[in-house]
C-alpha cells in the first residue's frame, strides 16, 4: 500500500466518516445534482442523466425514484 494503509481500511474509514461507500456517495452526489438541474433548468431527463454521468436514462430514472420517491419527470 502506497499510504501504508490497506484498501479495506480506507473503505472502512470512508464509510465511518461519510456513512456510505465511496460508490454510494458518488451516486448520491450525482442524483442530488440531477435533482437540482431538473428543478432549475429546461433540460430533458435524458440530458440531465447524461450531464450527471448516466449513459442509460432508464437506470438513472430508477435510481432517482429510489432516492427521492418520485420519477425525475415530476421534479
Amino acid at each position: 500500500p502506497a499510504l501504508g494503509v490497506s484498501a479495506s481500511a480506507l473503505l472502512r474509514a470512508f464509510r465511518a466518516h461519510v456513512g456510505r461507500s465511496p460508490k454510494g456517495h458518488l451516486v448520491r452526489l450525482r442524483l442530488q445534482r440531477a435533482y437540482d438541474l431538473l428543478g432549475r433548468s429546461d433540460l430533458s431527463v435524458k440530458e440531465v442523466a447524461s450531464r450527471v454521468g448516466y449513459r442509460d436514462p432508464l437506470h438513472f430514472s430508477r435510481e432517482f425514484r429510489a432516492l427521492f420517491g418520485l420519477p425525475p419527470s415530476l421534479r
